[in-house]
């Protein structure tokens, strides 16, 4: 079997699968702070160690540290690559691309990031 030209990132491989383990029971996968940051802990390691993921990642090893110790949650980029969005209204994370709420969002986010608002 051929490998993919761009690999996935250990954590995003892990969402995609719960969201297809929720899907198949006919349910959302919607993680909460607490259950995300435990995915975002069991990826590390996959991961490289939490330099190489931060490279990766285009963030500082420190903000990812204080991510995976729960001191502060993942923001823009970080965000895109794990393709969540955290909805203050829920509480939790979704995915902007199955959630309308997530993806206003995630829209708001961008137009910040592209000096539009």
């Amino acid at each position: 079997m051929p490998r993919s030209v761009l690999p996935v990132d250990p954590a995003r491989h892990r969402i995609l699968a719960l969201q297809d383990r929720a899907r198949a029971a006919c349910a959302e996968y919607n993680p909460t702070p607490e259950e995300f940051r435990e995915v975002l802990v069991a990826a590390c390691e996959r991961a490289g160690g939490v330099e190489a993921w931060a490279m990766r990642l285009g963030c500082k090893p420190g903000v990812l540290r204080s991510v995976l110790e729960g001191r502060r949650r993942p923001q823009g980029c970080m965000l895109d690559t794990f393709g969540l969005e955290y909805v203050p209204a829920l509480g939790r994370y979704a995915d902007p691309q199955l959630d309308r709420r997530a993806n206003a969002v995630w829209r708001v986010r961008l137009a910040k990031q592209l000096g539009f608002a």
